[in-house]
Protein backbone atom coordinates (compact mmCIF):
# COMPACT_ATOMS: atom_id res chain seq x y z
CA UNK A 1 0.00 0.00 0.00
CA UNK A 2 1.59 3.26 -1.14
CA UNK A 3 1.91 6.09 1.33
CA UNK A 4 1.81 9.57 -0.20
CA UNK A 5 3.70 12.60 1.02
CA UNK A 6 0.38 14.28 1.74
CA UNK A 7 -0.68 11.41 3.99
CA UNK A 8 2.65 11.56 5.84
CA UNK A 9 2.19 15.29 6.44
CA UNK A 10 -1.33 14.73 7.76
CA UNK A 11 -0.34 12.01 10.18
CA UNK A 12 2.78 13.89 11.26
CA UNK A 13 0.61 16.91 12.08
CA UNK A 14 -1.34 14.75 14.54
CA UNK A 15 1.68 13.12 16.16
CA UNK A 16 4.38 15.81 16.32
CA UNK A 17 2.49 18.30 18.57
CA UNK A 18 2.06 15.58 21.21
CA UNK A 19 5.76 14.76 20.95
CA UNK A 20 6.65 18.45 21.37
CA UNK A 21 4.49 18.70 24.49
CA UNK A 22 6.26 15.62 25.84
CA UNK A 23 9.64 17.24 25.16
CA UNK A 24 8.55 20.38 27.02
CA UNK A 25 7.56 18.22 30.00
CA UNK A 26 10.87 16.35 29.93
CA UNK A 27 12.96 19.54 29.73
CA UNK A 28 10.92 21.06 32.56
CA UNK A 29 11.75 18.08 34.75
CA UNK A 30 15.48 18.27 33.91
CA UNK A 31 15.74 22.01 34.58
CA UNK A 32 13.67 21.82 37.76
CA UNK A 33 15.07 18.71 39.47
CA UNK A 34 18.63 17.84 38.32
CA UNK A 35 19.69 21.42 37.58
CA UNK A 36 17.82 23.70 40.00
CA UNK A 37 17.15 21.37 42.94
CA UNK A 38 19.95 18.78 42.94
CA UNK A 39 22.75 20.93 41.57
CA UNK A 40 21.96 24.47 42.80
CA UNK A 41 19.56 24.37 45.76
CA UNK A 42 20.45 21.11 47.55
CA UNK A 43 23.88 19.90 46.35
CA UNK A 44 25.15 16.95 48.45
CA UNK A 45 28.85 17.89 48.48
CA UNK A 46 29.03 21.71 48.66
CA UNK A 47 27.13 24.79 49.81
CA UNK A 48 23.87 25.59 47.99
CA UNK A 49 23.47 28.53 45.61
CA UNK A 50 20.00 29.67 46.54
CA UNK A 51 20.00 32.85 44.44
CA UNK A 52 21.09 31.12 41.25
CA UNK A 53 18.59 28.31 41.78
CA UNK A 54 15.67 30.68 42.29
CA UNK A 55 16.61 32.79 39.25
CA UNK A 56 16.89 29.69 37.07
CA UNK A 57 13.49 28.40 38.20
CA UNK A 58 11.69 31.73 37.85
CA UNK A 59 13.09 32.59 34.42
CA UNK A 60 12.63 29.09 33.10
CA UNK A 61 8.99 28.88 34.10
CA UNK A 62 8.26 32.33 32.69
CA UNK A 63 9.67 31.37 29.30
CA UNK A 64 8.07 27.93 29.44
CA UNK A 65 4.60 29.26 30.30
CA UNK A 66 4.66 31.90 27.54
CA UNK A 67 5.89 29.37 24.98
CA UNK A 68 3.39 26.68 25.99
CA UNK A 69 0.53 29.18 26.16
CA UNK A 70 1.18 30.39 22.62
CA UNK A 71 1.61 26.79 21.42
CA UNK A 72 -1.70 25.68 22.91
CA UNK A 73 -3.43 28.77 21.49
CA UNK A 74 -1.99 27.93 18.09
CA UNK A 75 -3.13 24.31 18.33
CA UNK A 76 -6.61 25.44 19.34
CA UNK A 77 -6.97 27.66 16.26
CA UNK A 78 -5.54 25.01 13.96
CA UNK A 79 -7.95 22.39 15.32
CA UNK A 80 -11.16 24.38 15.79
CA UNK A 81 -10.98 27.49 13.59
CA UNK A 82 -8.44 27.07 10.77
CA UNK A 83 -10.27 29.43 8.41
CA UNK A 84 -11.85 26.77 6.20
CA UNK A 85 -14.43 27.86 3.64
CA UNK A 86 -17.60 25.82 3.27
CA UNK A 87 -17.40 23.40 0.39
CA UNK A 88 -20.00 22.39 -2.17
CA UNK A 89 -17.98 19.45 -3.46
CA UNK A 90 -20.10 16.64 -4.85
CA UNK A 91 -22.98 18.96 -5.78
CA UNK A 92 -23.90 19.82 -9.36
CA UNK A 93 -22.83 23.44 -9.16
CA UNK A 94 -20.95 25.26 -11.89
CA UNK A 95 -19.19 28.55 -12.05
CA UNK A 96 -21.23 31.52 -13.26
CA UNK A 97 -19.77 32.19 -16.73
CA UNK A 98 -16.77 30.26 -18.04
CA UNK A 99 -18.38 27.20 -16.50
CA UNK A 100 -16.35 24.02 -16.03
CA UNK A 101 -17.97 20.89 -17.50
CA UNK A 102 -19.92 18.67 -15.14
CA UNK A 103 -17.67 15.73 -15.99
CA UNK A 104 -14.52 17.63 -15.02
CA UNK A 105 -12.52 15.11 -12.91
CA UNK A 106 -11.11 17.93 -10.78
CA UNK A 107 -14.64 18.99 -9.83
CA UNK A 108 -15.64 15.59 -8.46
CA UNK A 109 -15.44 14.68 -4.79
CA UNK A 110 -16.49 11.26 -3.58
CA UNK A 111 -19.17 10.93 -0.87
CA UNK A 112 -16.75 9.22 1.51
CA UNK A 113 -14.84 12.49 1.79
CA UNK A 114 -17.51 13.85 4.10
CA UNK A 115 -18.61 12.82 7.54
CA UNK A 116 -20.88 14.89 9.77
CA UNK A 117 -19.92 18.05 7.93
CA UNK A 118 -16.18 17.50 8.36
CA UNK A 119 -13.99 16.70 5.38
CA UNK A 120 -11.81 13.63 5.35
CA UNK A 121 -8.68 13.12 3.27
CA UNK A 122 -9.18 12.97 -0.48
CA UNK A 123 -6.39 10.44 -0.87
CA UNK A 124 -7.06 6.74 -0.34
CA UNK A 125 -5.85 4.08 2.06
CA UNK A 126 -5.50 3.54 5.80
CA UNK A 127 -2.52 5.89 6.18
CA UNK A 128 -4.40 8.68 4.44
CA UNK A 129 -7.28 9.01 6.88
CA UNK A 130 -7.69 12.46 8.28
CA UNK A 131 -9.22 13.39 11.59
CA UNK A 132 -12.13 15.90 11.47
CA UNK A 133 -11.05 19.48 11.09
CA UNK A 134 -12.53 22.66 12.55
CA UNK A 135 -15.66 24.57 11.70
CA UNK A 136 -16.07 26.23 8.32
CA UNK A 137 -16.58 29.88 7.48
CA UNK A 138 -19.57 31.11 5.50
CA UNK A 139 -19.99 30.24 1.84
CA UNK A 140 -19.21 33.18 -0.45
CA UNK A 141 -21.85 34.22 -2.95
CA UNK A 142 -21.13 36.30 -6.05
CA UNK A 143 -22.79 39.24 -4.33
CA UNK A 144 -20.14 39.18 -1.62
CA UNK A 145 -17.63 40.18 -4.29
CA UNK A 146 -19.37 42.77 -6.46
CA UNK A 147 -20.63 44.72 -3.43
CA UNK A 148 -16.99 45.50 -2.65
CA UNK A 149 -14.81 47.95 -4.59
CA UNK A 150 -11.99 45.60 -5.55
CA UNK A 151 -11.38 41.85 -5.63
CA UNK A 152 -9.03 39.37 -7.31
CA UNK A 153 -10.55 38.07 -10.55
CA UNK A 154 -9.94 35.90 -13.60
CA UNK A 155 -9.81 37.00 -17.25
CA UNK A 156 -13.61 37.31 -17.35
CA UNK A 157 -13.75 39.50 -14.25
CA UNK A 158 -15.19 36.71 -12.12
CA UNK A 159 -13.86 35.79 -8.66
CA UNK A 160 -11.38 32.93 -8.51
CA UNK A 161 -13.19 29.60 -8.77
CA UNK A 162 -12.17 26.31 -7.12
CA UNK A 163 -13.26 23.40 -9.29
CA UNK A 164 -12.80 20.95 -6.41
CA UNK A 165 -14.77 22.74 -3.69
CA UNK A 166 -17.02 24.40 -6.32
CA UNK A 167 -16.92 27.77 -4.63
CA UNK A 168 -15.76 31.30 -5.29
CA UNK A 169 -12.55 31.83 -3.37
CA UNK A 170 -12.12 35.16 -1.57
CA UNK A 171 -8.91 37.10 -2.06
CA UNK A 172 -5.73 35.33 -0.89
CA UNK A 173 -7.55 32.04 -0.23
CA UNK A 174 -5.96 28.83 -1.51
CA UNK A 175 -6.82 25.18 -1.83
CA UNK A 176 -4.88 22.98 0.61
CA UNK A 177 -4.04 19.57 -0.80
CA UNK A 178 -3.49 18.00 2.64
CA UNK A 179 -7.13 18.44 3.66
CA UNK A 180 -8.58 19.05 0.18
CA UNK A 181 -10.31 22.27 1.21
CA UNK A 182 -10.08 25.98 0.41
CA UNK A 183 -8.70 28.09 3.26
CA UNK A 184 -8.76 31.83 3.90
CA UNK A 185 -5.33 33.49 3.61
CA UNK A 186 -3.50 30.20 3.74
CA UNK A 187 0.21 30.43 4.57
CA UNK A 188 1.36 26.82 4.73
CA UNK A 189 0.61 23.39 6.15
CA UNK A 190 2.94 22.81 9.09
CA UNK A 191 3.11 19.32 10.65
CA UNK A 192 5.06 20.79 13.59
CA UNK A 193 2.10 22.99 14.49
CA UNK A 194 -0.62 20.43 13.92
CA UNK A 195 -1.94 21.60 10.57
CA UNK A 196 -2.73 24.79 8.68
CA UNK A 197 -1.17 28.15 9.44
CA UNK A 198 -3.73 30.67 8.17
CA UNK A 199 -5.13 34.10 8.98
CA UNK A 200 -6.56 32.83 12.27
CA UNK A 201 -3.31 31.28 13.53
CA UNK A 202 -0.47 33.17 11.81
CA UNK A 203 -0.03 35.60 14.70
CA UNK A 204 0.18 32.78 17.26
CA UNK A 205 2.62 30.96 14.97
CA UNK A 206 4.95 33.98 15.12
CA UNK A 207 4.57 34.28 18.90
CA UNK A 208 5.22 30.59 19.51
CA UNK A 209 8.40 30.58 17.43
CA UNK A 210 9.64 33.79 19.07
CA UNK A 211 9.10 32.44 22.58
CA UNK A 212 10.67 29.12 21.58
CA UNK A 213 13.81 30.97 20.44
CA UNK A 214 14.05 32.74 23.82
CA UNK A 215 13.32 29.49 25.64
CA UNK A 216 16.06 27.63 23.75
CA UNK A 217 18.59 30.44 24.25
CA UNK A 218 17.93 30.30 28.00
CA UNK A 219 18.35 26.50 28.05
CA UNK A 220 21.60 26.66 26.05
CA UNK A 221 23.03 29.29 28.41
CA UNK A 222 22.01 27.43 31.57
CA UNK A 223 23.24 24.05 30.41
CA UNK A 224 26.45 25.55 28.98
CA UNK A 225 27.29 27.48 32.16
CA UNK A 226 26.63 24.65 34.60
CA UNK A 227 27.87 21.63 32.60
CA UNK A 228 31.52 22.10 33.65
CA UNK A 229 30.61 22.75 37.26
CA UNK A 230 28.56 19.59 37.62
CA UNK A 231 31.67 17.48 36.98
CA UNK A 232 32.88 18.51 40.45
CA UNK A 233 29.96 16.57 41.99
CA UNK A 234 30.34 12.94 40.85
CA UNK A 235 27.09 11.79 42.47
CA UNK A 236 25.05 14.43 40.60
CA UNK A 237 27.13 14.07 37.42
CA UNK A 238 26.57 10.32 37.13
CA UNK A 239 22.80 10.61 37.62
CA UNK A 240 22.19 13.69 35.46
CA UNK A 241 24.90 13.65 32.79
CA UNK A 242 22.75 11.98 30.08
CA UNK A 243 19.79 14.28 30.75
CA UNK A 244 21.97 17.39 30.62
CA UNK A 245 23.48 16.44 27.27
CA UNK A 246 20.06 15.54 25.83
CA UNK A 247 18.51 18.85 26.88
CA UNK A 248 21.46 20.85 25.56
CA UNK A 249 21.26 19.05 22.20
CA UNK A 250 17.51 19.64 21.93
CA UNK A 251 17.97 23.29 22.83
CA UNK A 252 20.50 23.80 20.03
CA UNK A 253 18.38 21.91 17.48
CA UNK A 254 15.12 23.75 18.18
CA UNK A 255 16.93 27.08 18.41
CA UNK A 256 18.25 26.71 14.87
CA UNK A 257 14.90 25.47 13.60
CA UNK A 258 12.68 28.13 15.15
CA UNK A 259 15.09 31.05 14.65
CA UNK A 260 14.95 30.78 10.86
CA UNK A 261 11.23 30.01 10.89
CA UNK A 262 10.39 33.00 13.07
CA UNK A 263 12.64 35.35 11.09
CA UNK A 264 10.86 34.24 7.93
CA UNK A 265 7.41 34.67 9.48
CA UNK A 266 8.21 38.16 10.78
CA UNK A 267 9.69 39.30 7.46
CA UNK A 268 6.65 38.03 5.56
CA UNK A 269 4.41 39.81 8.06
CA UNK A 270 6.31 43.06 7.50
CA UNK A 271 5.90 42.63 3.72
CA UNK A 272 2.26 41.44 4.05
CA UNK A 273 2.91 38.27 2.09
CA UNK A 274 1.99 34.65 2.60
CA UNK A 275 4.48 31.91 1.80
CA UNK A 276 2.84 31.04 -1.58
CA UNK A 277 2.67 34.75 -2.50
CA UNK A 278 6.33 35.20 -1.62
CA UNK A 279 7.47 32.44 -3.98
CA UNK A 280 6.55 34.55 -7.04
CA UNK A 281 6.79 37.92 -5.32
CA UNK A 282 9.12 39.53 -7.87
CA UNK A 283 7.31 38.34 -10.99
CA UNK A 284 3.69 38.00 -9.91
CA UNK A 285 1.07 39.96 -11.86
CA UNK A 286 -2.21 40.50 -10.01
CA UNK A 287 -5.49 40.77 -11.89
CA UNK A 288 -8.12 42.77 -10.04
CA UNK A 289 -11.68 43.82 -10.71
CA UNK A 290 -11.83 47.47 -9.62
CA UNK A 291 -15.10 49.37 -9.35
CA UNK A 292 -15.53 52.03 -12.01
CA UNK A 293 -16.04 55.45 -10.34
CA UNK A 294 -19.10 57.51 -11.16
CA UNK A 295 -18.64 59.84 -14.11
CA UNK A 296 -15.72 57.87 -15.54
CA UNK A 297 -15.99 56.52 -19.10
CA UNK A 298 -14.48 53.00 -19.16
CA UNK A 299 -15.11 52.39 -22.85
CA UNK A 300 -11.40 51.85 -23.49
CA UNK A 301 -11.06 49.29 -20.68
CA UNK A 302 -12.10 45.68 -20.39
CA UNK A 303 -15.00 45.70 -17.93
CA UNK A 304 -17.46 43.34 -16.31
CA UNK A 305 -20.94 44.26 -15.07
CA UNK A 306 -22.83 42.63 -12.22
CA UNK A 307 -25.13 40.96 -11.33
CA UNK A 308 -25.27 39.64 -14.92
CA UNK A 309 -21.51 39.13 -15.32
CA UNK A 310 -21.53 40.69 -18.79
CA UNK A 311 -18.01 41.33 -20.11
CA UNK A 312 -17.14 44.21 -22.44
CA UNK A 313 -13.80 43.78 -24.19
CA UNK A 314 -12.93 46.71 -26.51
CA UNK A 315 -10.17 44.73 -28.26
CA UNK A 316 -12.54 41.89 -29.08
CA UNK A 317 -15.20 44.34 -30.23
CA UNK A 318 -12.72 46.13 -32.52
CA UNK A 319 -11.55 42.87 -34.11
CA UNK A 320 -15.11 41.88 -34.98
CA UNK A 321 -16.10 45.23 -36.45
CA UNK A 322 -15.23 44.56 -40.11
CA UNK A 323 -16.84 41.10 -40.20
CA UNK A 324 -20.50 40.42 -40.81
CA UNK A 325 -22.40 39.68 -37.65
CA UNK A 326 -24.27 36.38 -37.61
CA UNK A 327 -27.79 36.00 -36.29
CA UNK A 328 -26.36 34.28 -33.21
CA UNK A 329 -24.03 37.24 -32.57
CA UNK A 330 -26.96 39.64 -32.80
CA UNK A 331 -28.97 37.57 -30.32
CA UNK A 332 -26.03 37.60 -27.90
CA UNK A 333 -25.67 41.37 -28.28
CA UNK A 334 -29.39 41.89 -27.60
CA UNK A 335 -29.20 39.62 -24.55
CA UNK A 336 -26.15 41.47 -23.22
CA UNK A 337 -27.89 44.80 -23.74
CA UNK A 338 -30.84 43.64 -21.63
CA UNK A 339 -28.51 42.30 -18.94
CA UNK A 340 -26.44 45.47 -18.85
CA UNK A 341 -29.56 47.56 -18.33
CA UNK A 342 -30.17 45.78 -15.02
CA UNK A 343 -26.53 45.90 -13.90
CA UNK A 344 -25.63 48.44 -11.24
CA UNK A 345 -22.06 47.35 -10.49
CA UNK A 346 -19.39 47.86 -13.13
CA UNK A 347 -15.77 46.88 -12.68
CA UNK A 348 -12.65 47.43 -14.76
CA UNK A 349 -10.42 44.37 -15.14
CA UNK A 350 -6.92 45.66 -14.41
CA UNK A 351 -3.49 44.05 -14.22
CA UNK A 352 -0.70 45.11 -11.91
CA UNK A 353 2.94 45.61 -12.79
CA UNK A 354 5.23 42.61 -12.05
CA UNK A 355 6.27 42.65 -8.41
CA UNK A 356 3.34 44.72 -7.15
CA UNK A 357 1.56 43.67 -3.96
CA UNK A 358 -2.02 44.97 -3.56
CA UNK A 359 -1.97 44.22 0.18
CA UNK A 360 1.27 46.06 1.05
CA UNK A 361 0.34 49.09 3.17
CA UNK A 362 3.79 49.93 4.55
CA UNK A 363 6.03 47.88 6.80
CA UNK A 364 4.76 49.11 10.14
CA UNK A 365 1.10 48.93 9.08
CA UNK A 366 1.69 45.45 7.67
CA UNK A 367 3.17 44.32 10.98
CA UNK A 368 0.28 45.70 13.04
CA UNK A 369 -2.21 44.13 10.61
CA UNK A 370 -0.95 40.74 11.76
CA UNK A 371 0.25 41.29 15.32
CA UNK A 372 -2.11 44.02 16.53
CA UNK A 373 -1.77 47.70 17.34
CA UNK A 374 -0.50 47.54 20.91
CA UNK A 375 2.51 45.86 22.59
CA UNK A 376 0.32 43.56 24.66
CA UNK A 377 -1.16 42.23 21.41
CA UNK A 378 2.35 41.35 20.24
CA UNK A 379 3.29 39.62 23.50
CA UNK A 380 0.13 37.78 24.58
CA UNK A 381 -1.57 35.10 22.45
CA UNK A 382 -5.13 36.25 23.08
CA UNK A 383 -6.67 38.26 20.25
CA UNK A 384 -6.76 37.39 16.56
CA UNK A 385 -4.96 39.43 13.93
CA UNK A 386 -6.80 42.59 12.83
CA UNK A 387 -7.07 41.32 9.26
CA UNK A 388 -9.47 38.64 10.54
CA UNK A 389 -12.04 41.45 10.85
CA UNK A 390 -13.35 42.18 7.32
CA UNK A 391 -15.18 45.31 8.52
CA UNK A 392 -11.82 47.11 8.71
CA UNK A 393 -10.76 46.16 5.16
CA UNK A 394 -10.49 49.59 3.54
CA UNK A 395 -7.70 51.19 1.55
CA UNK A 396 -4.83 52.98 3.25
CA UNK A 397 -1.93 55.09 1.95
CA UNK A 398 -4.37 57.19 -0.06
CA UNK A 399 -6.70 60.16 0.29
CA UNK A 400 -10.03 59.38 2.03
CA UNK A 401 -12.06 59.94 -1.13
CA UNK A 402 -10.01 57.23 -2.90
CA UNK A 403 -10.50 54.53 -0.24
CA UNK A 404 -11.79 51.17 -1.48
CA UNK A 405 -13.46 48.27 0.32
CA UNK A 406 -12.22 44.72 -0.20
CA UNK A 407 -11.63 41.44 1.62
CA UNK A 408 -8.28 42.74 2.92
CA UNK A 409 -6.82 46.21 3.33
CA UNK A 410 -5.27 47.43 0.08
CA UNK A 411 -2.39 49.86 -0.37
CA UNK A 412 -0.86 52.31 -2.81
CA UNK A 413 -0.23 49.61 -5.44
CA UNK A 414 -3.95 49.34 -6.17
CA UNK A 415 -4.22 53.12 -6.50
CA UNK A 416 -1.31 53.00 -8.97
CA UNK A 417 -3.24 50.46 -11.05
CA UNK A 418 -6.25 52.77 -11.07
CA UNK A 419 -4.10 55.76 -12.01
CA UNK A 420 -2.52 53.92 -14.94
CA UNK A 421 -6.04 53.11 -16.18
CA UNK A 422 -7.06 56.76 -15.88
CA UNK A 423 -9.56 56.11 -13.07
CA UNK A 424 -7.83 58.48 -10.64
CA UNK A 425 -4.81 60.76 -10.36
CA UNK A 426 -1.92 60.32 -7.96
CA UNK A 427 0.22 63.13 -6.66
CA UNK A 428 3.98 63.13 -7.15
CA UNK A 429 4.39 62.21 -3.50
CA UNK A 430 2.04 59.21 -3.89
CA UNK A 431 3.93 57.99 -6.96
CA UNK A 432 7.18 58.32 -5.02
CA UNK A 433 5.68 56.28 -2.17
CA UNK A 434 4.67 53.58 -4.64
CA UNK A 435 8.15 53.39 -6.19
CA UNK A 436 9.98 53.41 -2.84
CA UNK A 437 7.73 50.78 -1.32
CA UNK A 438 8.12 48.51 -4.33
CA UNK A 439 11.91 48.93 -4.38
CA UNK A 440 12.17 47.95 -0.71
CA UNK A 441 9.93 44.95 -1.25
CA UNK A 442 11.87 43.67 -4.26
CA UNK A 443 15.17 44.12 -2.43
CA UNK A 444 14.08 41.43 0.03
CA UNK A 445 15.74 38.08 -0.86
CA UNK A 446 12.68 35.85 -1.07
CA UNK A 447 14.83 32.71 -0.89
CA UNK A 448 14.98 33.22 2.88
CA UNK A 449 11.27 32.47 3.17
CA UNK A 450 11.75 28.73 3.23
CA UNK A 451 8.96 28.54 5.82
CA UNK A 452 9.90 25.41 7.65
CA UNK A 453 13.55 24.67 8.21
CA UNK A 454 17.07 26.01 7.60
CA UNK A 455 17.68 23.21 5.08
CA UNK A 456 14.92 24.54 2.83
CA UNK A 457 16.30 28.05 3.20
CA UNK A 458 19.77 27.05 2.03
CA UNK A 459 18.41 24.92 -0.80
CA UNK A 460 16.39 27.88 -2.04
CA UNK A 461 19.41 30.16 -1.60
CA UNK A 462 21.70 28.02 -3.74
CA UNK A 463 18.95 27.57 -6.33
CA UNK A 464 18.60 31.35 -6.59
CA UNK A 465 22.37 31.69 -7.01
CA UNK A 466 22.34 29.25 -9.92
CA UNK A 467 19.60 31.24 -11.63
Amino acid sequence: MAVTGTAVNVWASRIIPAVLLGIIGYVSWVITRPVAVQYLLTPPSRSPRIGAGVVVLVLYWIFMVLMTWSFLRLLFEVAFDPGLIKTQAGQKITKYQSRPPDDDPEAQTSPDQKRRGHLRAATRGFWNRLLPVGRSRALYDLEDFYTKDVFVCDDQGMPKWCSTCKIYRPDRARHCREIDRCVRRMDHFCPWMGGLVTETSNKFFVQFNAYTVLYCVFIIIIMGVFTDGVREQPDVYILAHGHWIAVLAMGIFFFLLTLETDMTAVILAVLNLTTPENIKMKTAVWQLAVRVPEGFDPSGLKTVSFPSGTVHDPEKAASSEGSEATEKDKEEEDEQALQTADDTHRFAILQSEPGDNPWDIGRWQNFTQMMGKYPWNWLLPIQHSPFCNPAEAKSRQCRPEMALTSFFVTGIDVQAMRARAGMCELTEQEWRLYEQQKAKRLAFPNWIAGAGAPVKMWQAYFASKKK
